[in-house]
């Protein structure tokens, strides 16, 4: 799987009367040490008729077949005496979301909301997913962060996404929130993120001031209070009439 840590066990015997010192790599099409293998040891010395287990860790960044080989150096004796063939075969679990569209509504600018997900994996096989990021000219409009950003979804099951949402201007707005799986391009799936942004609501403690009969040039102070019915300041001007 595509992203996924996978291993093998292979075992050495020396078979000889004298120690045995090796060297182990896994070379690529250009002979050059493979990046997506690693072998634990990759040197050591078996002792007369001993053994030694080796770890072949392996962890794919593309969907291909694979068709390699270790290869094993014995030190004063010569390179790639032994050849242990390696085959994979590397797949994408089709993963999914619980929902595509997440709805915030009524959004005010400026103010952070939050809503989970969940992303299913209904194959035999673990999914390792990322959740993109947004491009820059999306943010001038909202932005989000996904927690986790990076997860591995196990066989059979799901695992939550909590999406904080944040608007950054007036009217109504659908973010695009890609998910892939890890070592691909192309998203896996797109789940719309759905908002109105609006700004903050401010009340009066009154709908009408009334002076009555009032002196001609005479100042006559009259005090409203403005109440605000938001989740976010409201900067207020110097009213004109």
């Amino acid at each position: 799987v595509t992203g996924v840590q996978t291993c093998a066990l292979p075992i050495f015997h020396n078979e000889a009367e004298i120690p045995m010192r090796f060297r182990l790599r896994v070379p690529d099409q250009h002979g050059e040490p493979h990046s997506e293998f690693e072998v634990k040891p990759a040197a050591g010395i078996v002792l007369p008729h001993g053994k030694q287990e080796v770890r072949l860790d392996f962890i794919s960044t593309a969907v291909q077949h694979y068709a390699l080989a270790m290869l094993v150096d014995v030190e004063a004796v010569g390179d790639s005496l032994l050849s242990l063939p390696i085959t994979a075969e590397c797949i994408v679990p089709p993963i999914r979301p619980s929902t595509y569209e997440v709805e915030f509504g009524d959004a005010f600018v400026g103010y952070t909301y939050e809503q989970t997900i969940e992303i299913k994996n209904p194959s035999p096989l673990p999914a390792k997913c990322e959740v993109v990021d947004s491009q820059p000219m999306l943010k001038t409009i909202g932005a989000f962060v996904a927690e986790p950003p990076r997860t591995v979804v196990p066989a059979g099951g799901s695992v939550p996404v909590k999406i904080s949402f944040t608007a950054a201007q007036l009217g109504h707005m659908s973010l695009p929130m890609y998910v892939r799986i890890v070592g691909l391009v192309d998203p896996a799936f797109t789940v719309e993120l759905n908002a109105h942004a609006i700004g903050p609501n401010v009340i009066l403690s009154s709908p009408r001031i009334d002076w009555g009969k009032a002196q001609v040039l005479t100042s006559i102070p009259k005090i409203i209070t403005m109440f605000n019915d938001s989740l976010v300041p409201a900067e207020i001007g110097r009213a004109h009439v």
